[in-house]
């Protein structure tokens, strides 16, 4: 971390960014394994203010590193107009990242089928993850009192589709919460994935954790018209219907 080349082409190391950055990282267990995952600067073990181990962190999301997830004002597109900018979640890109740092006895759990552990953070950041390699950005809705709380919202053709992850198959209390109250949060389509089967629920549809790969499109390179039969919000309307 901190490399760089100076006027002279001379390899320079900037340790003041190298230690920030490396505490940044170093903070990101302690970070996800909180009841709410909202980076807090205050975690990162190294002198500064906020403000400086900011540079840090956005040190890591430029080398690819680390991935922000930002809170939503409100459930509606366009996604990145409602983002909160000092209130996210950092997920590693690669989950084995977090495993790594988070002792044998962890990893060793996760071997033997158990991803349940560290309240949900290893499959919150798989979800994280698969949702950035497929180039969706990441948000997520939190209100202002602490609740309802949704996991992840995708913009899928100007739709907003509700996303809630669970490691086991958990009741997504707050995902229910809003889409019983349309008249406050919209109606939006939703799916949760879960260690469980294919179902349907309440306005819902319940997949596999596998299968959120198979649920994002992979980018088109051409323009797609907005009422494509293959979107993921239509495609979980319908099947919510039946």
């Amino acid at each position: 971390f901190g490399r760089y080349f100076d006027a002279r082409g001379n390899e320079k190391i900037n340790e003041v960014l190298k230690r920030r950055a490396e505490a940044c990282l170093e903070s990101l267990p302690e970070q996800l394994s909180k009841e709410y995952k909202k980076f807090q600067f205050s975690l990162v073990n190294t002198k500064g203010t906020s403000v400086d181990k900011a540079n840090g962190l956005q040190y890591l999301c430029d080398l690819g590193l680390a991935l922000k997830s930002y809170n939503l004002k409100e459930i509606s597109t366009p996604l990145a107009a409602q983002a909160i900018n000092n209130e996210f979640k950092v997920f590693f890109p690669d989950t084995g990242l977090l495993i790594s740092q988070l002792g044998q006895g962890a990893a060793a759990a996760i071997l033997n089928g158990d991803i349940s552990a560290y309240k949900g953070a290893v499959a919150e950041n798989m979800a994280a993850a698969l949702l950035a390699n497929k180039d969706q950005g990441l948000f997520y809705y939190r209100g202002r009192s602490g609740s309802p709380e949704l996991d992840f919202i995708l913009d899928d053709l100007g739709v907003p589709v509700i996303v809630e992850c669970k490691s086991t198959n958990n009741r997504a209390t707050s995902m229910k919460y809003v889409l019983a109250h349309p008249e406050k949060y919209g109606t939006h389509p939703a799916v949760k994935i879960a260690d469980t089967n294919i179902g349907t629920g309440d306005g819902f549809v319940t997949y596999p954790l596998y299968a959120l790969e198979f649920l994002i499109r992979d980018p088109e390179p051409l323009l797609v018209e907005p009422d494509d039969p293959s979107s993921l919000s239509k495609l979980l309307a319908d099947i919510s219907q039946q």
